[in-house]
């Protein structure tokens, strides 16, 4: 059986709806399984935010916090933006 690099990297999304490159380099998906966060070498992605799902975008505020917007219209802070990955 071959592994999937995807599930390998920590990237166990079942479907992606958004991707957004922040200003540090790291990539965010957006998936129906939450929110995900490469590492800065972006060899292995973690979830940041599973309470948020089918993300439709994203945007970074001066500051570098995440904002993501989702199927309810919410917009959220992802709290962990302020982190490394």
């Amino acid at each position: 059986m071959v592994g999937s690099p995807a599930l390998e990297s920590g990237l166990a999304a079942s479907q992606i709806y958004s991707l957004y490159l922040d200003r540090a380099g790291a990539l965010w998906v957006g998936s129906a399984d939450g929110v995900f966060r490469s590492s800065p070498d972006g060899s292995m992605f973690r979830l940041v935010d599973a309470q948020h799902t089918f993300v439709q975008s994203f945007a970074e505020d001066p500051s570098g916090s995440m904002w993501v917007s989702h199927t309810e219209g919410i917009v959220a802070d992802i709290p962990s933006s302020r982190r490394p990955a």
